[in-house]
């Protein structure tokens, strides 16, 4: 084998090899934004679990306070 066949051999190696790289960046780019999409989403469902509790929360709140001022009045009388 003469030494332009090697080199282009090893070039077309090479080659190949970058390629490869490339597209097995390309897919990790990718499975990384897909989980992004789904930690973002989940980020979401839990930001709204957590409004309509503390919205819950208040409410609760505000049924305990009123039978607090209910019991103080009936104690006052």
């Amino acid at each position: 084998m003469s030494m332009k066949d090697a080199a282009l051999r090893f070039a077309g190696a090479i080659e190949t090899e970058l390629i490869q790289t490339r597209s097995d960046q390309m897919e990790l780019g990718q499975d990384l934004t897909e989980k992004v999409n789904r930690l973002r989403e989940e980020v979401k469902g839990v930001k709204a679990e957590l409004r309509d509790f503390k919205e819950a929360q208040a409410s609760h709140n505000e049924a305990v306070m009123q039978v607090l001022i209910d019991i103080q009045r009936k104690l006052s009388a």
